[in-house]
């Protein structure tokens, strides 16, 4: 007879065989929604450039206690459906973690480019979110937060 002995974590109850594996996975935590705020702008490629997309939404994952889904809204370049905003959410990301690493990496291919600035489909995006009141924020290819800022009567 053979006896395992697995190890669990108490957030996601994934099993791992070392006692170790299983503290780092707790010690991920639970993810933190507010790390991915609503607007934070970005300019989205796939195969070239599509248009600008926003953070429009992020809730649990409902794969792993550890990550969170985030829902965007977009305004796209011409040849690409053009809109998908207030309750017409596109795709988005899954599994997103909170750590800084996971944060940092997320920066590295989330920003918007000098150029880009200078686009329709930025200065429309921005102009949406100050509709809605929602402070519209960007980070530079260098990592640098740039925060749009919004009349308040």
């Amino acid at each position: 007879m053979t006896t395992v002995i697995k190890y669990e974590c108490d957030l996601c109850h994934q099993k791992y065989n070392s006692a170790e594996a299983a503290l780092i996975c707790e010690g991920r935590g639970v993810a933190d929604s507010s790390a991915y705020p609503i607007g934070w702008v970005f300019e989205y490629h796939h195969n070239g450039y599509v248009g600008v997309f926003c953070i429009a939404e992020v809730t649990p994952s409902q794969m792993d206690i550890h990550g969170l889904d985030i829902s965007l809204w977009a305004i796209r370049a011409p040849g690409f459906p053009k809109y998908s905003l207030d309750e017409n959410l596109c795709g988005g990301t899954s599994y997103n973690k909170t750590d800084p690493e996971s944060i940092a990496h997320f920066i590295k291919w989330h920003y918007i480019t000098e150029e880009k600035t200078h686009t329709p489909e930025f200065k429309e995006m921005i102009d949406y979110l100050k509709s809605k009141d929602i402070a519209p924020f960007y980070y530079t290819p260098d990592g640098i937060k740039k925060t749009i800022k919004t009349p308040h009567p």
